[in-house]
């Protein structure tokens, strides 16, 4: 489990400009079977930079969406809940090779990962719910 940096003040003012979050959302095609997306917002814009859809849940489906990710200079913080998608040493080894310091909310806390929950609530609603 890594450090909830991203929601430290004393570290999230420094790096608000570059805080990425990330989150991992399911929802139901018509014929029943379950397609995943994982994403990478940026907290200053609300700027989608990578997602990435699946039919599974694993850590590949968050690296990709890293991967897909341009680079940028100005990112440090990769926040993210505590699944274990998020938690592999592969996605970790991932978001330093990348230059980020990973972050993770609290365990049973959304609010500690907002601006990834209104996205997944904004996209369902505007997407698969229509």
């Amino acid at each position: 489990m890594q450090p909830n940096i991203a929601n430290q003040p004393e570290i999230r003012e420094s790096f608000d400009q570059g805080v990425v979050y990330s989150d991992i959302f399911e929802f139901a095609l018509i014929d029943g079977s379950k397609l995943r997306g994982c994403f990478a917002l940026l907290r200053q814009t609300r700027q989608i930079l990578s997602m990435v859809f699946d039919y599974s849940m694993k850590a590949a489906l968050v690296q990709a969406t890293m991967q897909n990710m341009s680079e940028q200079d100005d990112l440090y913080i990769w926040h993210s809940d505590q699944g274990k998608q998020y938690g592999a040493k592969e996605t970790i080894a991932l978001v330093l090779e990348k230059g980020l310091l990973p972050s993770m909310s609290r365990a049973g806390t959304p609010t500690n990962n907002p601006f990834a929950e209104r996205f997944v609530g904004q996209f369902k609603h505007a997407v698969v719910r229509r």
